[in-house]
């Protein structure tokens, strides 16, 4: 984490993009690796939550894909878009069906709820 936070501190972009061919940002990465830390660092500096890569995976996708669930709930707690349907024709909604804590999928539904209603 130290690393990013350097990087960030010498002028490299939030949502610097080194290869063009997938189009992704090191919050994708740190959200698909599940680092928990990385990811509240890279929101804290501004990254965008609902960038989309070149094979439309979000944030939030690939984390849930990958099943790390409290980076889903960070990124839900955030803004993150769990309508946008990822290269495999699946939403964050279907992934989040696949988690099998009731408490987080009840605690991140809330959160879009309110999002939804826009109401904090």
């Amino acid at each position: 984490m130290e690393a990013v936070e350097r990087l960030l501190a010498n002028g490299v972009p939030v949502d610097f993009i080194e290869n063009g061919r997938f189009n992704e940002t090191p919050l994708l990465l740190a959200a698909r690796a599940g680092h928990l830390e990385v990811v509240k660092v890279l929101l804290a500096s501004g990254a965008d939550v609902n960038h989309v890569d070149n094979d439309f995976f979000s944030p939030v996708t690939a984390a849930a894909r990958a099943g790390k669930w409290p980076v889903v709930l960070l990124l839900a707690s955030r803004g993150g878009d769990f309508s946008v349907s990822d290269g495999y024709g699946k939403s964050g909604l279907d992934y989040l069906r696949r988690c099998r804590s009731k408490r987080l999928r009840e605690e991140i539904a809330a959160m879009l709820a309110q999002q939804r209603d826009g109401s904090e």
